[in-house]
């Protein structure tokens, strides 16, 4: 599985980062940005979390 944002939709609310913090972290404008565009398998649950509960629902996941 492979993430990434939709940085034209993203607020900066990180929800995300609270959520999997070893994904993503917020740029010098309050965005959202992946850390990592992998994700371990260990970790998709939580990541599926975090994309379902983008207000904005900027996280675009991958298989």
């Amino acid at each position: 599985m492979r993430v990434e944002i939709d940085v034209t939709e993203c607020r900066g609310y990180a929800i995300c980062v609270g959520i999997v913090p070893e994904y993503f972290e917020l740029d010098d404008e309050g965005l959202a940005r992946t850390l990592s565009v992998d994700i371990d398998p260990q970790d998709e649950q939580r990541m599926r979390e975090a994309a379902s509960t983008c207000p904005t629902l900027a996280i675009r996941l991958a298989e």
